[in-house]
């Protein structure tokens, strides 16, 4: 009994090196999106906070008398973490920055009529980037 060998019954050393190789790709692919989509999930769960801290922080100021706005210590958060820093701005006529609290007192000259405030919460994430998201508003005395 003698068996021919047909030509095309088997997979090559080559053939299955190629096949491999094209499965890691692809499953490198696949994981690297997964790594992706974790990492961009997590940015944006710490957006929402951050944006609601600064909504908070926002409100807050709305309800404030002149005299209580310019002595306004900002709220310390612990949501993003020890890093987090929230400051509030107002800005002068010619642009100059005044930060909260502020000694009236001190000042030269007359805030403007609206005064605009801006509040800024900054943040490190886990990778160490520093992040910041930033509201303003215009408040009339």
């Amino acid at each position: 009994m003698n068996r021919q060998h047909n030509v095309e019954s088997g997979m090559t050393l080559l053939e299955l090196m190629l096949a491999g190789g094209v499965m890691t790709l692809a499953l490198t692919f696949i994981f690297g999106s997964l790594i992706t989509i974790s990492v961009v999930g997590d940015l944006t769960e710490e957006r929402s906070v951050s944006v609601t801290h600064l909504a908070s922080v926002m409100e807050e100021l709305r309800g404030l008398t002149h005299e209580e706005l310019l002595a306004y210590r900002p709220p310390t958060f612990q949501g993003l973490g020890p890093g987090e820093t929230v400051t509030v701005d107002c800005y002068q006529a010619d642009g100059a920055t005044l930060r909260l609290p502020i000694n009236p007192a001190s000042l030269v000259d007359p805030l403007p009529n609206p005064l605009r405030v801006q509040c800024t919460v900054t943040w490190r994430d886990e990778r160490g980037h520093s992040l910041t998201i930033t509201g303003s508003e215009l408040y009339y005395q």
